[in-house]
C-alpha cells in the first residue's frame, strides 16, 4: 500500500492509529497556519496579482479533490459556447510533465499532446469541450499569450487558493456526501482552507446531491459562511448496456475511489475486486495485466474504470478483459433558475 493510500485510510476511518492520526493531526496544524497566514497576505494586498484584460471565471474548492470540478468546468463550457477557442481553460495539470513548464494542450478543436504530457483533466477537457486548454503551474504566464488569442473568456481551473490571478467570478464547489473534507485540514482531513474563507466565493454549486438527500440541511450548514447563490447538481452515468447483474472488477485513481465503485454496484453490477492507485497517477502496464488476470480467475467479464483513468493510457491497450468506461455527466436539479441565471451572467461578461 502506498502512503498515499494509507493516509486516505486513515482519513476515511478504514484504519486504526492514534499515533499516525496525532502526527497527521499536528501537521494539519503546520498546514492550516500557512495557508491562513498566506489568505492574510493576499487579503492585505502584500502579494502581487495578475488581471487579465479577458474576464476571468474560477472555478475551484476548498478540499483536496472529489468534487467534480471537471466535469463541471465541461459543462459550463459547453453551455457557454461551441465556438472553438472562443473560451480558454487554464489549468495546472497536476502531476503531469506539463506542470512543470507550459503547454498548449488544445486550440478548440481536440488534443494536441498526449495525455501524458498534459494531464488526465486537461486532456479530457480538450476532447469533450470546443475550449483551448493552457497548461503549466505558473498560470498567470499564459495570460498575455491567451489574451492574443481569439478567446473571450478565461476559466481558471482550481483556481479558488490560486489568487496570483485575479477573477471576476468565484465559483466555489463542495460536494454532498463530505461539504468540509472530514473536518480536518491536510493531511488529517481533505481541507485546503477554512469553510470561512467560503465568503470570497460567488456562487456555491454543491456536487453529488442524491435522492434523499436532505438539501435544506445541506443549504443550513454551508449558510453559517456564506450568503451567496447556491445550486445542486447530481451526477448521470452512462454505460454499454448489457453488464447489469455481471461480475466486474473495477480501478481507478482519483481523488474519491468510492464514489466510483458505489456507481458501478448502483448501476447493478458485481464487483469482485479492485484497484485503486493515487490521484493523476497512471498504474504500469504490468500491474494492469495481473488485474485483468486476477478478475479473470474470478469470473468477471470485463473491467470497468473512468473517462479519467481511460485517457491515461494509449489506444489499443489490450489486456485479459476488455475495458468498459462509466461515464459521468452532471445535472441541475436544486436551484435550476439560479443554475440559468449564473450561465447567463458568465455568458453577458464575454459579450462585453
Amino acid at each position: 500500500m502506498g502512503i498515499e493510500n494509507a493516509i486516505v485510510d486513515l482519513i476515511e476511518g478504514r484504519r486504526k492509529s492514534w499515533i499516525l492520526q496525532s502526527l497527521l493531526y499536528f501537521l494539519s496544524l503546520v498546514y492550516q497556519a500557512v495557508v491562513n497566514i498566506r489568505n492574510v497576505f493576499y487579503d492585505q494586498k502584500l502579494f502581487k496579482v495578475h488581471s487579465s484584460s479577458l474576464p476571468v471565471v474560477s472555478v475551484g474548492n476548498i478540499v483536496a479533490g472529489g468534487t467534480g470540478k471537471t466535469p463541471f468546468v465541461q459543462k459550463l463550457a459547453m453551455e457557454l459556447s461551441q465556438i472553438p477557442g472562443e473560451i480558454a481553460i487554464l489549468t495546472r495539470g497536476y502531476r503531469s510533465a506539463a506542470e512543470s513548464h507550459f503547454v498548449l494542450a488544445s486550440s478548440g478543436e481536440g488534443p494536441l499532446v498526449p495525455a501524458s504530457l498534459c494531464g488526465d483533466e486537461a486532456y479530457l477537457l480538450a476532447l469533450r469541450t470546443k475550449a483551448s486548454i493552457w497548461v503549466g503551474k505558473h498560470r498567470f504566464q499564459s495570460l498575455p499569450k491567451i489574451e492574443e488569442s481569439q478567446a473571450r473568456l478565461i476559466f481558471l481551473e482550481d483556481g479558488f487558493q490560486h489568487r496570483k490571478i485575479s477573477r471576476d467570478i468565484d465559483i466555489v464547489l463542495l460536494s454532498a456526501k463530505d461539504l468540509f473534507g472530514k473536518d480536518f485540514f491536510l493531511p488529517r482531513g481533505y481541507l485546503r482552507e477554512s469553510p470561512k474563507n467560503l465568503l470570497r466565493a460567488d456562487a456555491i454549486v454543491i456536487t453529488h446531491v442524491e435522492e434523499g438527500m436532505d438539501f435544506q440541511k445541506i443549504e443550513q450548514r454551508i449558510r453559517r459562511f456564506s450568503s451567496a447563490p447556491l445550486v445542486g447538481f447530481s451526477s448521470r452515468y452512462t454505460m454499454k448496456k448489457g453488464f447489469k447483474g455481471k461480475k466486474i472488477g473495477a480501478f481507478c485513481g482519483i481523488a474519491k475511489p468510492n464514489s466510483f465503485y458505489d456507481a458501478l454496484s448502483a448501476e447493478g453490477m458485481h464487483i469482485v475486486k479492485t484497484l485503486t492507485y493515487p490521484d493523476h497517477k497512471i498504474p504500469s502496464l504490468q500491474e494492469l495485466s495481473f488485474f485483468a488476470l486476477e478478475c479473470q480467475k474470478l469470473e468477471a467479464e470485463a473491467i470497468f474504470c473512468t473517462e479519467k483513468d481511460q485517457v491515461k493510457f494509449e489506444k489499443g491497450l489490450s489486456l485479459e478483459l476488455p475495458i468498459e468506461v462509466l461515464s459521468m455527466d452532471l445535472v441541475c436539479t436544486k436551484n435550476e433558475n439560479i443554475w440559468k441565471e449564473m450561465v447567463h451572467s458568465i455568458h453577458t461578461r464575454m459579450k462585453k
